[in-house]
């Protein structure tokens, strides 16, 4: 993978990988935030005896908002058609997971997906990190609570909470004198 700077990415997960029996083979990294903003390419090569091929593709490296422990109990201010991410360090071979616990309006925020990442591939009880893609729909309010615990268990060993505002129209506040807000 080549960042926008023009430099090869080292990331420890972008090695020579060999298909399964199905012929699939699949890499996963995150990109941190200490990446340039631009124009990327991630490069695929498939050798088999006889030939090999390659495919490029152009990657937009852009700053999505995102949201960790450390914004606990804060809050943000969003624009309308804005994507953003939770992510929230855990530990699944424990059983344990964080999951989404408020109720959603969906005029205001729209889940997109939620997946666990692990931090290493095939490693036996590595933590990992659970990420929640939401995108700002409409103007409003959204507190969104998450819980960390086990799916047999009702007491939670963690909590996470942010309070997501979502502008009128981009660029522009509608509720100036909000209490509350920490940006």
């Amino acid at each position: 993978m080549r960042l926008p700077p023009g430099e090869l990415s080292e990331h420890e997960e972008l090695v020579l990988k060999e298909a399964g029996v199905d012929g699939t083979v699949g890499w996963r990294w995150l990109i941190g935030p200490a990446t340039a903003l631009g124009q990327g390419q991630l490069t695929a090569m498939a050798r088999s005896c006889s030939r090999t091929v390659s495919q490029t593709q152009t990657l937009e490296f852009c700053r999505h908002r995102r949201f960790t422990l450390q914004d606990h109990d804060k809050g943000a201010q969003v624009d309308p058609g804005v994507e953003f991410v939770v992510a929230l360090a855990g530990n699944p071979p424990t059983a344990y997971q964080w999951e989404i616990v408020s109720a959603l309006n969906p005029v205001v925020l729209e889940l997109l997906g939620e997946e666990c990442v692990p931090e290493r591939e095939n490693c036996i009880g590595c933590g990992g990190t659970f990420f929640f893609r939401f995108r700002a729909v409409g103007p409003g309010d959204a507190d969104l609570r998450f819980v960390y615990r086990r799916p047999w268990e009702g007491k939670p060993v963690k909590e996470f909470q942010v309070r997501v505002h979502v502008l009128r129209s981009p660029g522009g506040d509608w509720s100036l004198g909000h209490g509350g807000w920490a940006g």
